[in-house]
């Protein structure tokens, strides 16, 4: 690993530790893809889960991603569309209704839209998923 990367990465985890949501989802991200550290998914999801308690929209969605796929966690569709819940009620709150007006990536609005659909039609979310279980109502 290059000097300049092992000091990037230490500036990030010093941040990350006091606390900085952003810096937060920087190491989750670093650890999810092993970007000068080893590749942790355990590790990733904890940070991302640090950021998410401080309402960081982008590390709900990267939470939910990996309960969604169970990458570190246990695979849970609830839990994935309940952070994916939370990251739409930002959006729709920070940025209206109107979801082009969204700054968020569009493969992320892409991946909002499908999951919701196919868990509140019950199709794509696992044998034993359904609305009523995975949106708890």
């Amino acid at each position: 690993m290059a000097k300049d990367s092992a000091e990037a990465v230490r500036w990030w985890l010093q941040s990350a530790q006091n606390g900085i949501a952003e810096a937060q989802n920087r190491m989750g991200y670093l650890y999810e893809y092993g970007l000068g550290v080893p590749q942790d998914f355990r590790e990733a999801a904890r940070y991302f889960n640090s950021a998410a308690e401080q309402k960081l929209a982008v590390s709900e969605y990267n939470l939910g991603h990996m309960y969604q796929y169970g990458q570190g966690v246990p695979r849970d569709y609830a839990r994935a569309a309940d952070l994916y819940g939370q990251v739409w009620h930002q959006l729709r709150t920070n940025w209206g209704w109107h979801m082009r007006a969204v700054p968020a990536s569009p493969k992320m609005r892409l991946h909002l839209l499908d999951f919701s659909s196919r868990c509140r039609t019950g199709r794509g979310v696992g044998a034993t998923e359904s609305r009523n279980n995975v949106f708890g109502r």
